[in-house]
């Protein structure tokens, strides 16, 4: 399963924009950071530049969530654009042993 099918693809922008800054598109930049999963809400920041954003990513269950965490955790420095073609279908598998 990819995240892109899992969740509510693509994630939501959060946090405060500088003024004068544009929105960037979501799949402009690279992977910079993960937040813990909080609420089955996985937070990530973006950067473009020397611009940083954060996202948003609900997923359906905690499970769900603590693996798209680790999914994107292996993939920090990757471009933003290509973490919805991560296949979390390996690591959901091992999960439900």
């Amino acid at each position: 399963m990819l995240i892109r099918e899992a969740t509510n693809w693509p994630p939501q922008f959060g946090g405060a924009i500088q003024l004068g800054r544009d929105i960037p598109k979501f799949g402009d930049g690279t992977l910079y950071s993960v937040c813990p999963e909080n609420n089955c809400v996985i937070t990530f920041t973006g950067k473009v530049g020397d611009q940083e954003d954060r996202r948003h990513l609900k997923a359906d269950t905690a499970q769900l969530a603590e693996k798209i965490t680790e999914a994107l955790l292996q993939n920090v420095g990757k471009r933003l654009g290509a973490l919805g073609d991560l296949d979390i279908s390996a690591t959901m598998a091992t999960a439900a042993r």
